[in-house]
């Protein structure tokens, strides 16, 4: 597995081209195995009215999930029940781009005929790689398109 790179926010052009070229390529991958977990944490996620989200983030080697906490009232009452609520499950097939700011910790998952994700992390650059071992596990044909901006936020490069 993939070590974390040491500045999450130093992400460019030369470190991506590394991590598209890894011992875990397409032609190395099968994709008849069991969907398994490759990273989760915690990052926030910017909704359509540009809030910030807490959210965790699960990549798999089939998908990648949204994950909402409950709210404290709701961990009361449930108790025994999980403290998360998935949010949405996005078919790793599905990707279309990711953009990625030079400037901060932000990035955008772009996802074919759905509507964007644009999330900021200070493990940005550990989040993207997993994601890129997943999709390069399972999408044999076409390679995952990178876009970087040198702007501050993302705020004009996702469709919520």
């Amino acid at each position: 597995m993939m070590s974390c790179l040491s500045n999450p926010i130093s992400t460019s052009r030369n470190v991506l081209k590394k991590m598209v070229n890894p011992p875990f390529t397409r032609s190395s991958c099968s994709t008849s195995f069991k969907e398994f977990i490759l990273m989760s944490c915690s990052l926030y996620k910017f909704n359509k009215r540009l809030k910030r989200q807490e959210r965790a983030i699960l990549i798999t080697s089939k998908a990648v999930y949204n994950i909402n906490k409950f709210e404290i009232i709701a961990n009361i009452i449930n108790f025994f029940k999980s403290n998360y609520t998935l949010r949405r499950r996005i078919n790793i097939e599905k990707l279309a781009a990711i953009t990625v700011s030079e400037l901060s910790s932000e990035f955008v998952v772009h996802v074919e005929n759905e509507y964007d994700y644009r999330y900021s992390s200070p493990q940005r650059d550990k989040i993207l790689a997993m994601i890129l071992k997943s999709y390069y596990m399972n999408v044999k044909k076409k390679p995952l398109t990178f876009f970087f901006k040198v702007h501050g936020h993302l705020l004009k490069r996702s469709l919520t």
